[in-house]
């Protein structure tokens, strides 16, 4: 019992620290990033949340750049700046060490679990050592828990931001992923200046960061459901295990 109990400990040592790193490896995205299309004449810059914050199209695009190619090329300049800003994240993680570390969480977790005399972790101790409650309390909700843990999940759809003029000749979908597309007619972006697309481009872009940041709400606020139905098991299991190891009651069975 006392191994399960410490295996059971060493685990959960090892999420807190990798959810540590993980939350640390967030913080180390570039503030900013560009890129361009292969023609250089739409520019994009992504954000900290790693979506287009601005797109640009030159004052010279119908120079260089089809009508017909217009929105391939926003697409195309959003993707170069993905790239670039996934360059400078993996420089930056590359000089934290941070593959290193992740080696040493399993030893870091083992040695920590080691010296906690109480299998139960602090954040989950039931206050003023209340006793479990009563066997068959216990015994009716877990057979609830394992119930709905057999229950297949909802299926949830991505949802992506997406904006588009009043015409729909512009349209912008920003997935989940941070993969952008775009979509532009020809005849109507033909008939405008590089200043004017970049206008309409802003205008249809913050439309599709509304999207995105309301599918973001909702995405979070599903995941704090499933993250407060994670602690409730987590609860349960830690009352059972206070159960287990007291031998007295054990012996009252």
């Amino acid at each position: 019992m006392e191994e399960i109990l410490r295996d059971l400990a060493r685990l959960r040592r090892t999420g807190t620290l990798l959810q540590e790193l993980m939350t640390e490896v967030q913080r180390a995205a570039p503030e900013r990033s560009e890129g361009t299309d292969p023609t250089g004449m739409v520019r994009a810059v992504l954000g900290p949340d790693g979506l287009p914050e601005s797109i640009q199209v030159s004052s010279y695009w119908k120079e260089k750049l089809p009508a017909a190619s217009l929105g391939a090329a926003v697409t195309a300049a959003c993707r170069a700046a993905m790239q670039h800003r996934g360059a400078a994240w993996a420089e930056v993680l590359e000089r934290s060490g941070w593959e290193q570390r992740l080696e040493g969480l399993d030893a870091d977790a083992a040695s920590t679990a080691a010296l906690a005399p109480d299998p139960v972790p602090p954040a989950f101790r039931r206050p003023g050592h209340v006793p479990p409650r009563p066997l068959d309390v216990l015994a009716e909700e877990s057979m609830s828990t394992l119930d709905a843990a057999m229950r297949p999940p909802p299926r949830m759809t991505p949802s992506p931001g997406a904006g588009a003029n009043r015409g729909r000749t512009l349209e912008i979908i920003l997935e989940p992923g941070g993969e952008v597309s775009c979509r532009a007619d020809p005849r109507w972006a033909s008939r405008l200046s590089g200043a004017q697309l970049s206008a309409e481009l802003a205008s249809v872009l913050a439309m599709a960061r509304r999207g995105a940041a309301e599918a973001a709400a909702t995405k979070t606020e599903a995941e704090a459901g499933r993250a407060a139905g994670q602690e409730r098991r987590e609860n349960l299991l830690n009352e059972l295990l206070s159960v287990l190891g007291d031998t007295q009651r054990l012996s009252e069975m």
